[in-house]
């Protein structure tokens, strides 16, 4: 038997890690709204894809596209620490600035996203997501852009849905329900799946399940929150090493 004590320590951390990550919300949500930032700021362009530093030393290697998908009630700025982060490495970044605040449901998100990289002629894009960005990115990988998707980074991607969601009458959040018939249409593509490198924080309040995807290359960072691991140093760690492999491997 645990000794006395041990339980009501932990409901307390979980407790207290709810109020950080919320804590985290207000934030960065307030600072879009004081500080806005033009996505024009990121639109320099590094000859062959390569930083400065790269061509300094005779690497002319071409990064793949990365296209940022946030999560419901976020706007592309909620992210703009790991936009800031790939954007400096030498990436050439992406957004899709008409999917707002990601209010539609996932499947519709993605016809817009796919749009985005039709009409930019994109190919062997990178993904990397947040939350219900990566169902997003699913859904694109399993329709008519899939071919020029090389890989995504989910982060915090509720894969089997939350629990939670059943209980929130809007249309954006119901769609996350696990027993929505979408998701478990989406759940089935398991042939994706090879292609997706799922990061998630050791305790997610919002998905109760967790955000492992079988057959994905799964990893799970030292981090609480389901916003919060957005601004941890362990994350950046985390993609900058996702990226390394992806980079390394041959297009598909």
């Amino acid at each position: 038997m645990p000794p006395s004590g041990r339980a009501p320590v932990s409901v307390v951390s979980r407790a207290f890690s709810w109020l950080l990550d919320y804590a985290y919300v207000l934030f960065w949500q307030a600072h879009a709204v004081l500080f806005r930032t033009d996505f024009d700021d990121y639109k320099q362009r590094y000859d062959g894809g390569s930083t400065p530093t790269q061509r300094s030393a005779g690497n002319t290697k071409k990064y793949p596209p990365i296209l940022i998908l946030p999560g419901i009630y976020e706007r592309w700025q909620f992210m703009k620490r790991l936009v800031d982060h790939v954007h400096d490495r030498g990436y050439e970044v992406h957004v899709v600035e008409p999917l707002g605040y990601n209010l539609k449901s996932a499947e519709s998100l993605a016809v817009s996203v796919t749009d985005y990289v039709e009409k930019h002629s994109l190919d062997s894009v990178v993904i990397i997501a947040h939350s219900k960005g990566g169902l997003v990115g699913k859904y694109v990988m399993a329709g008519r852009a899939g071919k020029h998707i090389k890989h995504m980074i989910a982060v915090n991607t509720p894969f089997a849905g939350s629990i939670y969601a059943g209980y929130v009458f809007l249309p954006g959040v119901r769609d996350l329900s696990p027993r929505n018939a979408a998701l478990l249409s989406l759940q089935e593509k398991r042939e994706i799946n090879q292609h997706i490198t799922s990061i998630y924080a050791r305790f997610d309040p919002h998905i109760p399940g967790g955000s492992r995807l079988p057959g994905a290359h799964n990893v799970q960072v030292e981090v609480d929150g389901h916003f919060r691991i957005l601004g941890s140093s362990r994350l950046i760690e985390a993609i900058d090493e996702s990226l390394g492999i992806i980079n390394r491997c041959p297009d598909s």
